[in-house]
């Protein structure tokens, strides 16, 4: 329960100061992955993307490390999320090639999800859940 929380509340502050960084700095997102925002609309939705879901993700992975009954949960929600992120970032690397930012960004997202299924597993062993019963 403990590896579980931790790993949960590490990616949860990742996830979240990252997405509030992102929602105010809009310039370090084109500084690390070359995007450009010609339009307002595309300054809007990487807001809303880099931002806005990062944030709200890392708060559900927050919550879920200091409830113990969401901890589950949020460990599912962590392999699917950072699992489907790794697995669409693999997909572009093979089709557009590598770079450093996404070097990092698969071996973390990856790496994380599974962690995240190793912590499922553990928990469902020692049945802290009714998720896992």
């Amino acid at each position: 329960m403990l590896f579980s929380r931790i790993l949960l509340g590490l990616t949860g502050i990742l996830f979240a100061g990252y997405g509030v960084y992102c929602a105010y700095d809009l310039d370090m997102i084109v500084r690390l992955t070359g995007l450009a925002f010609r339009t307002p609309s595309a300054a809007v939705e990487s807001r809303a993307m880099y931002g806005g879901l990062q944030t709200g993700l890392g708060l559900l992975f927050l919550n879920s490390a200091v409830n113990p009954r969401m901890t589950a949960y949020g460990l599912v929600a962590m392999v699917f999320v950072l699992g489907s992120l790794a697995v669409g970032r693999g997909l572009g690397i093979s089709m557009d090639g590598l770079d450093d930012y996404n070097r990092w960004a698969v071996i973390y997202e990856g790496t994380s999800a599974l962690l995240a299924a190793v912590a499922i597993w553990r928990e469902r062993k020692a049945r802290t859940s009714p998720l896992f019963e």
